[in-house]
């Protein structure tokens, strides 16, 4: 619903604390006058029989003794609001006590016994005003100290309600300007490792493109033709928050493709994916690229024996797992990648895990197992 600007200022208006006690006062006017006419009626003291049509000296008879009595009720109220409530008298009392911690823990008991001789001292004072100003009403002082308790209790609450408020919408911005923060922080790492991934991915590519380019290979022409596909699909979709994960698989498989040129004879790549991918399924992009590019660059192809590359993708209900498995020689030469940190010549698992973690916050899992002579890392993440 649109505000309009008279609304805007209403609104605007009706925050401000004086406007606030104003229409309080109104209200508690409106109550004392009702209890001011209906015993007016009791006692017999007024002309209130004939309904709303009632004599109007009647009226303003019993109307000036309300106001006259919400006034006067209003100043203890105030004195305690202004002294009492906001702790002025209670630190004026309690300077000369150094144990600050007693203090605190009693402060609420020691409002109450403040709050309780404030109304009987105002009550002995507006005892012999009472009988002097006031026919329709006759209250003893310990009458009125019960009156003015109520009053001050009635207001400490409302006034403490509205402060509760006023904190808890004060709260509730700060949070949502520091979720907008944190927001555009996470964004503007985010970018910064998608720019890096960039490059770093592309370097890898044309390296494998002249390694091929040297033997003459003539399916060269056809890799360059998919390494253009991967580029497009870096370039243009991975400035989104969430692209399809059927795109991001195409991707994947793509890279794969490229890579496996580049595998020795005795490296066995076993590449499969399990479940359909919903139309509508999104991911966060760059997600995968690089655990897969890990994956091969750390498979130990210098060792003897055979070696192991295994990717598989399942899709299930709202989730995506991938199961990452590469051959794996502890303390080989350019593995400081797989444990997780940065090295010369590469960004590592290290900036996947920090992407997962801006991306999807805690709402993902991964496992990793370093048990030779194979390196596993197990990711489920969800399909948004």
């Amino acid at each position: 619903m649109k505000i309009t600007h008279a609304q805007d200022r209403l609104y605007e208006a009706l925050r401000r604390d004086l406007v606030q006690h104003l229409v309080f006062g109104a209200v508690v006017l409106i109550v004392v006058f009702c209890f001011f006419a209906v015993h007016a009626w009791y006692q017999g003291k007024a002309e209130l029989l004939d309904t709303f049509g009632y004599q109007r000296e009647a009226f303003w008879k019993v109307f000036r003794e309300a106001l006259g009595y919400t006034l006067m009720m209003g100043v203890p109220v105030y004195f305690n609001l202004f002294f009492v409530y906001q702790g002025r008298l209670q630190d004026f009392l309690t300077r000369s006590i150094h144990d600050r911690k007693w203090v605190k823990n009693g402060s609420f008991y020691l409002f109450l016994l403040l709050s309780l001789i404030t109304a009987v001292v105002f009550s002995f004072i507006y005892a012999p005003v009472m009988h002097a100003a006031f026919d329709i009403i006759e209250q003893q002082w310990y009458e009125l100290v019960i009156a003015i308790l109520v009053f001050i209790l009635c207001t400490t609450g409302i006034s403490y309600t509205k402060e509760a408020i006023e904190r808890s919408r004060e709260l509730e911005r700060k949070e949502r300007l520091d979720i907008i923060r944190r927001r555009r922080e996470a964004e503007q790492q985010l970018n910064f490792i998608k720019r890096q991934i960039r490059p770093h991915f592309l370097f890898n590519t044309l390296a494998n493109l002249q390694i091929l380019a040297r033997r003459k290979s003539e399916g060269l022409p056809d890799l360059i033709g998919e390494l253009s596909r991967l580029l497009r699909h870096l370039v243009y979709q991975t400035n989104e928050r969430l692209v399809p994960l059927q795109d991001e698989l195409r991707f994947i498989r793509s890279y794969v493709e490229l890579q496996r040129l580049q595998l020795g004879a005795h490296t066995v790549l076993d590449y499969r994916e399990e479940g359909q991918a919903p139309d509508n399924a999104r991911i966060a992009p760059m997600i995968l690229l690089l655990f897969v590019e890990n994956c091969f660059k750390h498979y130990n192809s210098r060792g003897a024996g055979e070696k192991l590359i295994q990717i598989h993708f399942e899709i299930t209900e709202g989730w995506l797992e991938a199961c990452i498995r590469n051959s794996f020689k502890p303390h080989a030469r350019n593995e400081g990648t797989v444990e997780g940190q940065k090295a010369k010549s590469g960004i590592g698992l290290s900036a996947a895990i920090e992407n997962l973690e801006l991306v999807y916050g805690g709402r993902y899992r991964l496992e990793v197992d370093k048990s030779p002579p194979y390196y596993t890392i197990n990711l489920k993440i969800p399909v948004l």
